[in-house]
């Protein structure tokens, strides 16, 4: 099943459950059209994103730069031999995270927002 089938299987689950607030992980993208080089991703993102907004649930949607496990993903099945690794960093910097850290930080998140209905985060 592709992504935006699972989402919109998801959110339409969560509307019918009565859901008040959803933490949903993206992605932090400058360009958001078809030019982009991460477009493939970023365009289901940016669905799920919409019809998230469409609903009554509180949205937080923090957007999560590339995490440690994906290094393995960019370093290929012969970093021995180039001895490099790609990744979608630009002039080469990135600030890789572990995904039990962002997912703790949106927890937290979600805590407080049940606590203090008044707060309200959103892009």
């Amino acid at each position: 099943m592709h992504r935006v089938s699972q989402h919109e299987h998801v959110v339409r689950a969560a509307r019918e459950a009565g859901v008040r607030h959803v933490v949903y992980t993206s992605i932090p993208r400058k360009d958001e059209t078809e030019a982009s080089p991460v477009y493939f991703v970023a365009s289901s993102h940016m669905y799920t994103e919409r019809l998230l907004k469409r609903g009554r649930a509180d949205l937080y949607h923090p957007a999560h730069g590339i995490y440690t496990d994906m290094i393995l993903f960019f370093s290929g099945e012969h970093l021995l031999e180039t001895k490099t690794i790609y990744q979608p960093a630009g002039d080469g910097k990135v600030a890789y995270a572990v995904r039990t850290d962002l997912a703790e930080a949106g927890a937290n998140v979600l805590l407080e927002t049940m606590a203090n209905t008044t707060i309200k985060y959103s892009s």
